[in-house]
């Protein structure tokens, strides 16, 4: 009996160990995804919200409003609530949604999914918002020269006005020029 209590509690202290470790572990990987959000160059924000609407937890780069408590409150700052609260409704139903969603100073790829326990039934949502306005302007750019260049209806001064505000727009350009800065 007394070997087989050793055995118990040696298992015991064992798993404890193990435990203790795997939370240090957890503690230190969830510290090093913090750091790398911050320090991230892309603008995106992650959030997950309960079945009725209410925000569980946020991490983002200055799109949601202050501390939202709800989806609704989440992107009021940028008039684009309702369109995110069709897409957690379809996301409650276990439709997975991945859209582009405009107003007329940003473009957002907007990715939402259920979140699942489980038995697999639906608890929440969980979604992926990337501020893509840059790639918009640079896109909508390359067509209007693409366009103006077909039909001859610029001149050589207008494409390259027009490509300058391209480049100016790129966030690709502006991390070349940082880190040009920094090997200098």
């Amino acid at each position: 009996m007394l070997k087989k209590t050793n055995s118990v509690l040696n298992d015991l202290k064992n798993l404890v160990e193990d435990l203790t470790d795997r939370d240090a572990k957890l503690k230190r990987d969830f510290r090093l995804f913090e750091d790398f959000f911050e320090h991230f160059p892309i603008p995106v924000g992650m959030w997950s919200a309960s079945c009725d609407g209410k925000i569980i937890t946020t991490k983002d780069k200055c799109f949601f409003c202050d501390k939202p408590t709800s989806i609704g409150e989440l992107f009021e700052p940028l008039d684009i609530a309702d369109q995110i609260k069709s897409a957690h409704e379809d996301a409650l139903k276990g439709k997975s949604t991945k859209s582009l969603i405009q107003n007329d100073d940003y473009c957002f790829y907007v990715a939402i999914v259920a979140r699942r326990d489980e038995s697999d039934s639906v608890i929440g949502v969980s979604g992926i918002v990337w501020d893509v306005s840059s790639n918009r302007f640079i896109l909508d750019t390359l067509i209007n020269i693409k366009n103006v260049t077909e039909d001859n209806s610029t001149t050589l001064e207008d494409i390259g006005e027009l490509a300058t505000a391209a480049i100016g727009k790129s966030r690709l350009m502006k991390l070349a020029e940082e880190d040009k800065k920094d090997v200098n």
